[in-house]
């Protein structure tokens, strides 16, 4: 059978009109039954026994977002919206992609055939089986796709360029946003101003989708729309603080939102750098750091320690990706 046709059934003709909003309830009923039953999920069901809720694997594709298809396709099969898709993926614990795509009346296999079936004339079958087993953990992973479609700037290579970005190495800079140090901060203490620390991490995502649409990994229309999504997500990445208690004990002063630190509250975020490691002794171990690893966990997960750099940032790449038809 062609990979350009679903085995068994045509989505546009076959999806249910079920409204999504009655899918939920239904979906809500049947984990109300089933609670008393069974425990609460902890995890995706392929991460390690031992893994933390938020586990990702540590692949580049998952890393660097780079999405196996086109996320519209998968829009259209569900007859869902990317907002309608956000609430239904913030309980990622007990909501993945697949139980949509059942109660759609429709086979994860069929569904993530279909999605990635363009790619069939354009990579080899080797690299067509592996977008199709990736399109398919995104269906029955639900923190992998909570990741995938809405954690646009959880990226690897933004930490794997701390020097060029924020004028810190990896580790040191991992270790400030363990402590409670924002992006801004971070740079505004090594002579980065919040304009260029955010033109240099748009470049960084720039240059990741177009290795990712470059090597086959994703398409040129996805990685610009995913690209424009980390564009406009940089103000608050900026002004992210990922653990409030730490900087509470530190006695940061409050980040100053959208704009540069202070000349006092700059003396003050320099001052306390020296204790910042004093704060993440009682931070939680990750299983499966390597033994190197200085300072404890903020995610469990790829981002816990620094990943090398997947490329320089002095590649030369076009302006603009070009958008899919």
């Amino acid at each position: 059978m062609s990979r350009r046709r679903l085995s068994g059934f045509d989505a546009d003709e076959r999806a249910s009109p079920i409204p999504l909003r009655r899918v939920v309830l239904m979906l809500a009923v049947c984990m109300a039954v089933w609670a008393s039953a069974l425990p609460a999920l902890a995890r995706d069901s392929l991460a390690p026994s031992s893994a933390d809720t938020r586990w990702l694997p540590r692949e580049q594709w998952v890393t660097h977002h780079w999405l196996p298809y086109d996320e519209r396709r998968l829009f259209r099969v569900l007859q869902t919206s990317r907002g309608q898709l956000l609430e239904w993926l913030r309980d990622d614990r007990h909501h993945t992609l697949e139980q949509l795509v059942r109660l759609r009346g429709l086979r994860v296999s069929a569904v993530a055939e279909q999605l990635v079936a363009p790619w069939s004339a354009r990579v080899d079958p080797v690299q067509y089986e592996r977008l199709r087993e990736r399109a398919t953990r995104t269906l029955t992973q639900g923190h992998l796709a909570q990741h995938m479609f809405f954690h646009y700037l959880h990226q690897s290579e933004i930490m794997a360029h701390a020097w060029e970005i924020f004028g810190v190495s990896p580790l040191r800079f991992l270790g400030l946003r363990a402590a409670g140090y924002t992006p801004t901060e971070i740079g505004a203490l090594h002579g980065r101003s919040r304009a260029s620390v955010a033109q240099a991490i748009h470049r960084v995502c720039r240059l990741s989708a177009y290795v990712g649409v470059r090597d086959g990994e994703t398409s040129a229309g996805q990685a610009a729309r995913f690209l424009d999504r980390q564009r406009r997500g940089r103000v608050g990445y900026l002004d992210q603080v990922l653990h409030q208690p730490r900087r509470r004990r530190l006695r940061l002063p409050p980040p100053a939102r959208g704009e540069e630190p202070g000349r006092r509250a700059l003396r003050k975020l320099a001052l306390a750098t020296s204790r910042s490691a004093s704060v993440l002794g009682s931070a939680q171990p990750v299983r499966g750091a390597p033994p190197s690893t200085p300072v404890p966990a903020v995610y469990y997960n790829f981002a816990v320690w620094p990943l090398p750099k997947l490329f320089e940032l002095r590649l030369d790449v076009p302006l603009d990706l070009p958008r899919d038809a």
